[in-house]
């Protein structure tokens, strides 16, 4: 609005440059009242500007100033300058470190010679701030597209990291219940007592709650043989990725 106030335009549409493409991102227009909107157009799609005064200025890099586009000018048989009977128009290409990033395109179909040297001036100024913060903002919206794909992948990871934990305490289950029926002390004696205190028990949280696994293997039991009545009992540290110990027998 500021851009068309200050150049006395009735309507008008700003470019930016997207990789290698320009597209309408802008538009506005002072009738009935002064008024601007955001949009997201290619320009090959657009039907309500010169294209070829606007293709001109992409290649030439020049400001085009018509004073009366459809009578005079090199533009004067663009189809759209026809159809509209376009007389004032103005064509600026808006300059980011020596690349045209962006194009202001202002018409004027009421009166002509509407687009003055002073006024150009000031919207080289204005559409150059413009520019900038359009820049900004699509830096921005690129730099919060990121955050949003960075957290995308810790969420992924951090959910084949919560299946493979699940994956592997669900083993640790399996394996503890396998060991329990052994790791028990089972004697039945009346001159000799038995206890074991296993230790470095490993803890784990499984779907039925909170498990142990690993740790000291104490096992005890009493046998009848032919010889007479025993007891045998084994112990070892099952910690590691093997198995180390001790056994032996108890004859009573």
């Amino acid at each position: 609005k500021i851009l068309m106030v200050q150049s006395g335009a009735s309507r008008g549409l700003f470019l930016r440059e997207e990789d290698g493409a320009f597209q309408a991102v802008a538009r506005g227009t002072m009738s009935p009242a002064p008024a601007a909107s955001l949009e997201q157009r290619a320009l090959g799609d657009l039907l309500d500007v010169a294209r070829s005064v606007v293709n001109f200025v992409i290649r030439a890099r020049e400001t085009v100033v018509l004073s009366n586009a459809c009578e005079d000018g090199m533009f004067r048989e663009d189809p759209y300058i026809q159809k509209a009977k376009e007389r004032s128009l103005l064509c600026l290409p808006v300059m980011l470190q020596g690349e045209v990033k962006g194009i202001l395109y202002l018409e004027n179909n009421l009166v002509a010679d509407a687009f003055t040297a002073e006024r150009l001036e000031t919207l080289e100024i204005l559409s150059g701030q413009a520019a900038v913060a359009l820049e900004n903002a699509a830096l921005y919206a690129r730099l919060e597209e990121k955050v949003k794909e960075r957290t995308r992948e810790l969420e992924a990871t951090l959910t084949r990291v919560q299946d493979l934990k699940d994956s592997q305490d669900h083993d640790y289950f399996l394996t503890s219940i396998l060991i329990k029926p052994l790791n028990e002390v089972r004697v039945d004696s009346d001159v000799l007592i038995v206890d074991a205190l296993t230790r470095q028990k490993k803890q784990f949280q499984h779907r039925s709650g909170l498990e142990e696994i690993g740790g000291d293997l104490s096992i005890a039991r009493s046998l009848q043989l032919d010889s007479g009545r025993c007891t045998v009992f084994l112990n070892a540290d099952a910690m590691g990725n093997s198995l180390q110990g001790a056994s032996g027998a108890l004859e009573l």
